[in-house]
């Protein structure tokens, strides 16, 4: 319970329970490191479908949740990356791991403005499926 869900006031209203019966969905893509941190607010009131290609951090992060919990409606994490057909692809392994990406960079704007958290240090092979395939 927060401070945006927590007042008596809007915890009985209908809004709320319109919430608590059919929770607001959140797709978060690429959710190293957790769910983004926007929906936190309203988290027992959102469902989230999250995309985490990384296998160790897709492990590390349902770990984490059996271990602590999870504060939402309800969490799914799927261990795949978000593409436009079900196979594999490489995962671009950046710098910053949080850059890491299916989308190559463009070394030319890497190195033009030296965007040192955008350098590629390797690439790997993921799962990658469709939105659609997840959902229907």
């Amino acid at each position: 319970m927060n401070e945006l869900t927590g007042s008596s006031e809007f915890r009985e209203s209908s809004l709320f329970k319109s919430f608590e019966r059919s929770p607001l969905g959140f797709l978060d893509i690429g959710a190293r490191g957790g769910v983004h941190e926007i929906v936190e607010p309203f988290a027992e009131l959102t469902s989230v479908l999250g995309f985490e290609p990384d296998p160790e951090e897709c492990d590390a992060m349902m770990r984490e949740i059996e271990r602590t919990g999870s504060p939402y409606a309800g969490l799914s994490l799927e261990p795949a990356g978000l593409a436009e057909r079900i196979g594999s692809a490489q995962l671009h392994r950046i710098i910053a791991p949080t850059n890491d990406s299916l989308r190559e960079p463009n070394s030319g704007f890497v190195e033009r403005y030296d965007m040192v958290k955008w350098e590629k240090i390797g690439e790997l092979t993921v799962p990658v499926t469709t939105l659609d395939d997840v959902v229907f």
